[in-house]
């Protein structure tokens, strides 16, 4: 992707774990973890979604700010959210899987 923060999400889940992977690190990728969604989400399109998160104690929120042209929401974020394929609505109260940024 060309936009600045699809580039930067693709750069935390894919070149930062192949660049520690090659270095020999043990764990090279992005811890992953379960939290419950405190906000509704709906999604555009049927595709998955990593959407920049802050998640404190048990619970996470999907940041304003989503396009992937916007990096402002990056300064926030201390996750990014996992919405899956096929799926178009989330429910504050369900699961999400959740990469935490370092």
């Amino acid at each position: 992707p060309g936009n600045p923060a699809a580039a930067l999400s693709c750069f935390y889940l894919y070149v930062i774990p192949a660049i520690k992977k090659h270095q020999g690190f043990a764990q090279f990728s992005l811890e992953k973890r379960t939290f419950v969604l405190s906000n509704d989400y709906t999604k555009t399109k049927k595709l998955a979604h990593f959407l920049k998160g802050y998640y404190h104690q048990q619970q996470v929120e999907v940041l304003n700010r989503q396009s992937s042209a916007m990096l402002s929401s990056f300064a926030t974020a201390n996750c990014l959210i996992y919405l899956e394929e096929g799926e178009e609505q989330y429910k504050k109260g369900e699961n999400v899987d959740v990469y935490i940024l370092p």
